[in-house]
């Protein structure tokens, strides 16, 4: 069974329209919200999925691996077994040369070649030193001692610790935010990054910036929040001549509401909160904010 593929992502922040969230028909806040987190959540449940197709023990099978001489497979798992029978007729034939003196070269001619060879001593027989080695590597590739995982008990083990310590996809930024038209998701802080949403005059203040860019027209839109204080999101537009509109504060639904009736003691809210008041009319208020309070009252009529 070969290890699944992600052919795609289902949710593409490309694919969102300019202006998420504007108009009756836009998203809120929460949605999108869960759109952005949509796609990694997908690419870490297919992560997960493959580490656990790694993890069985019947992935060897399914790893390709190239030709080695006088061994047959075209897969870990076939190679493996291939080499445990190739070094298993070795050990055996080496038993066979050791019992049998009759074959063995003179004490002269075998001290002259292991030194010429590197092998031993210079004393010790061939067949010893060469049976200890294939020993030492039998049922293995490579010498697993030279992994720099802390599993070393075998290349799948080794493989999977690898993959759950890869680099993240974010980037860090410093410098012009003008400047960055490259798709990708970027961190960055207001002690080296110029023209975010506003000044922080706290140093270090971490922001989270997401860019989608049109290589074609070099449009770009950017996305950002900071990744501590508040939920606040913000975006810009850059447009195909190279300049950027000014930063928008994506807006709360929640704080916008309607009715036909005069809100003072009727509607309770927040304050910030807008009310347009479907029945006005050109003699009467249309649009009042809560000023004050958190009841049915503070409303300010503009």
């Amino acid at each position: 069974m070969a290890f699944p593929k992600l052919d795609k992502i289902s949710k593409l922040i490309a694919n969102l329209p300019d202006l998420p969230n504007y108009g009756s028909a836009g998203m809120s806040a929460a949605e999108l919200k869960q759109y952005w987190d949509a796609p990694p959540e997908e690419l870490r449940k297919f992560i997960n999925s493959l580490i656990d197709a790694l993890n069985k023990p019947s992935a060897a099978s399914n790893i390709g691996a190239a030709q080695i001489e006088e061994l047959t497979g075209s897969t870990v798992q076939e190679l493996l077994v291939a080499l445990k029978s190739y070094s298993k007729g070795l050990s055996l034939k080496l038993d066979g040369h050791t019992a049998d003196n009759s074959k063995h070269i003179t004490d002269e001619e075998r001290a002259r070649w292991n030194a010429s060879s590197g092998i031993g001593d210079g004393t010790t027989p061939i067949g010893a030193a060469t049976k200890e080695e294939l020993r030492q590597v039998d049922n293995k590739i490579g010498p697993l001692a030279n992994l720099t995982t802390n599993d070393k008990s075998n290349v799948v083990n080794a493989i999977n610790e690898v993959k759950l310590t890869a680099t993240p996809t974010t980037k860090k930024y410093a410098g012009n935010l003008d400047d960055l038209i490259s798709n990708g998701s970027y961190t960055c802080d207001s002690s080296n990054t110029t023209s975010l949403p506003f000044s922080d005059s706290r140093s270090e203040r971490p922001w989270l910036v997401q860019v989608i860019a049109d290589k074609d027209t070099t449009g770009a839109k950017q996305i950002a929040s900071q990744a501590i204080s508040g939920d606040e999101i913000y975006h810009r537009t850059r447009t195909i001549s190279g300049s950027w509109f000014p930063w928008q504060k994506v807006v709360d639904s929640r704080l916008i509401i309607s009715g036909d009736v005069v809100p003072e003691g009727k509607v309770t809210a927040s304050p910030g909160t807008l009310y347009l008041r479907t029945s006005g009319g050109s003699t009467t208020t249309t649009l009042y904010i809560k000023t004050n309070g958190t009841g049915n009252t503070g409303w300010t009529a503009k």
